[in-house]
């Protein structure tokens, strides 16, 4: 290894920055920070809206968001226990920074269909699927939202 004082300037201040990255990254493992996976301003739920601004081409890219969806309860059931562990031993954000935290994620889960942000990238399908191909995957989408998001 090179000692980080024979680096170039440029260089120290990068591995000042990894170091420190790192550090975060292993007080996490040691406070098991995943059995708190929200605070008052990001959630798990948060990067799964990101996937309803996917740009899908083909019929694949569609079936696998599809099935991205339908995990939906898998990844909720994870992570709801992973924060039953974290409450269990009193680790928690204090609960005056989480008041209407949860509305971001009920407003998704109170819209059907084709009003859920979920069902985005079958507004605007491309030509080179066939319409019979866009019409099945649409109710596939909307079926699958309807009973598993």
């Amino acid at each position: 290894a090179i000692p980080a004082a024979q680096l170039p300037a440029e260089d120290q201040v990068s591995y000042q920055v990894y170091r420190q990255q790192l550090l975060v990254l292993l007080d996490q493992q040691h406070f098991r920070a995943w059995e708190m996976p929200f605070n008052s301003d990001s959630a798990f739920w948060s990067d799964l809206g990101f996937s309803a601004e996917a740009k899908l081409r083909t019929r694949e890219d569609y079936q696998r968001y599809l099935k991205m969806l339908a995990d939906i309860p898998r990844y909720f059931a994870e992570h709801t226990d992973n924060m039953r562990a974290g409450l269990a031993r009193g680790f928690s954000q204090p609960r005056v920074t989480l008041t209407g935290r949860d509305q971001s994620i009920a407003d998704v889960v109170q819209a059907k269909g084709e009003a859920n942000p979920f069902y985005a990238p079958f507004k605007q399908m491309p030509a080179t699927l066939p319409a019979d191909v866009q019409a099945q995957l649409r109710q596939q989408a909307v079926q699958t939202i309807d009973t598993q998001v």
